[in-house]
């Protein structure tokens, strides 16, 4: 189930060929933060990578598995309290006929959040 309107909403959006730039609102009334926790939500690294993939979707215009996350770091605890708007940053690094490789970023202005690198198997 898309994470969209249930735990983010995208303020605005710009895409490109192999890039997409997606301003996101974190819902701090979402379902998950009610035992993630209720006083000090923290957004679950899980949803996290979910709303990415969402977002590269969008860029490439159809469903991405994810296949090998050859890189997931998680730079500072993301929360929709200490950081209620952040940014999604895509970038499709190659594409062939049967896969995606694409890299993406959670920032803050000039902080980084999160970020990983994917390949996913077309489907």
């Amino acid at each position: 189930m898309p994470l969209v309107k249930n735990y983010y909403t995208i303020s605005s959006s710009n895409i490109t060929t192999l890039t997409g730039m997606f301003d996101i609102r974190l819902l701090k009334e979402a379902e998950v933060y009610k035992g993630h926790f209720p006083d000090e939500p923290i957004s679950p690294g899980v949803c996290n990578i979910q709303m990415m993939r969402e977002c590269a979707e969008q860029v490439v215009g159809r469903k991405l598995p994810i296949s090998t996350l050859s890189k997931c770091r998680f730079v500072k605890l993301i929360s929709p309290t200490l950081y209620p708007e952040i940014q999604i940053v895509i970038d499709i690094i190659s594409t062939t006929e049967t896969e995606v490789k694409w890299a993406a970023k959670i920032c803050s202005k000039d902080t980084v959040l999160q970020e990983m690198k994917v390949t996913s198997n077309r489907n």
